[in-house]
């Protein structure tokens, strides 16, 4: 059996809960991400607010555990590595597409006059500094800077990869945290 293939037999069985599971998880995560993000938007003039979004960053893992579980218990107690791995990408992706709408708001119409442009231009000197190949620099210098809604797509994306590695040590974790004996006592109740 085929990944794809057992992802696609375990999104139809459970009642069809994952889709919607991870949609109302997902709403959840990127309503805190909003949040956090808020500090990031407006901490440009306070050490205090970007230091309260990095400190609330690793809350997104205690979260992501959180809902994850909750995942879990609605199984009936019990899940498999990919079930919750799956959930867990789902989760990132939903709270990634919640949080795009902040990032756009952000670079359309609050960040400072220029911004891209500065972090463009100092990324271009980075690589002249690291004595990237002609190719690369040309490659850069050719695409021009970018916009507001390529960095929300670009956050998206970096969301959703991050999604993907953070989501195995989270599904690891419910898996292994899953209390036997209530599992052992919802299998029983669901055969009689």
């Amino acid at each position: 059996m085929s990944f794809f293939s057992y992802i696609e037999l375990n999104m139809t069985n459970s009642n069809n809960i994952l889709l919607p599971s991870a949609m109302r998880g997902g709403l959840s995560l990127g309503i805190f991400w909003i949040i956090k993000y808020l500090f990031f938007m407006f901490g440009s003039g306070s050490m205090l607010l970007y230091s309260i979004y990095y400190i609330l960053t690793p809350f997104t893992l205690v979260f992501a555990y959180y809902l994850t579980r909750s995942f879990r218990e609605l199984e009936g107690g019990r899940i498999s590595f990919l079930r919750a791995w799956g959930f867990g990408i789902l989760l990132y992706f939903f709270a990634a597409l919640i949080v795009s709408i902040a990032h756009y708001t952000y670079y359309a119409y609050i960040a400072p006059p220029g911004l891209l442009e500065e972090t463009w231009e100092s990324a271009k000197n980075m690589l002249l500094t690291m004595n990237s190949s002609p190719e690369m620099v040309e490659a850069i210098n050719q695409r021009g800077v970018p916009t507001p809604i390529s960095m929300t797509f670009y956050h998206i994306g970096s969301n959703v990869m991050w999604g993907v590695l953070f989501s195995i040590p989270v599904a690891i974790a419910a898996k292994l945290t899953a209390n036997p004996i209530q599992s052992n006592n919802n299998q029983s109740e669901n055969k009689e």
